[in-house]
């Protein structure tokens, strides 16, 4: 019975190394196949689930009241909202800008907003975390 616990265990381990690589950085979702839209208009990505890593640098992080913003430094147009539940506790949000130099992993579901500014409508990008265990600190 051993001998096919072991195989068994190393494919397990196999399946937790590639999914560490399934990591998505801002810039990916910018990029991923529909997930990108005109206003009004549910994007075919909105609900996914997704693992998404930031590094935290200090000036990525936008934080307004209990709204967070995370943007491609390389590109600030990249920009993606970060929602909390309720659940999630104040001192643990707090920790997206508590926490430069390290990666922060947040794992959520991809949703959408529409940006409405006066030259055009577009829809946004919003990562919903809903508990405190899905952000984490490398």
């Amino acid at each position: 019975m051993t001998r096919y616990i072991r195989p068994f265990i190393f494919i397990s381990a196999l399946f937790i190394i590639a999914g560490c690589n399934n990591r998505k950085e801002i810039s990916d979702l910018f990029e991923m196949e529909g997930c990108s839209g005109p206003c009004y208009q549910r994007m075919p990505c909105e609900g996914e689930k997704i693992v998404l890593e930031i590094e935290l640098t200090g000036s990525n992080v936008l934080q307004n009241g209990q709204m967070f913003f995370v943007r491609d430094e390389t590109d600030v147009s990249k920009t993606i909202k970060v929602e909390f539940d309720q659940s999630v506790p104040v001192e643990v949000q707090n920790q997206m800008t508590q926490n430069v130099g390290k990666t922060a992993v947040i794992n959520g579901h991809i949703e959408g907003y529409d940006l409405l500014n006066p030259e055009s409508c577009r829809r946004a990008h919003l990562i919903y975390v809903s508990s405190a265990e899905d952000l984490q600190f490398e």
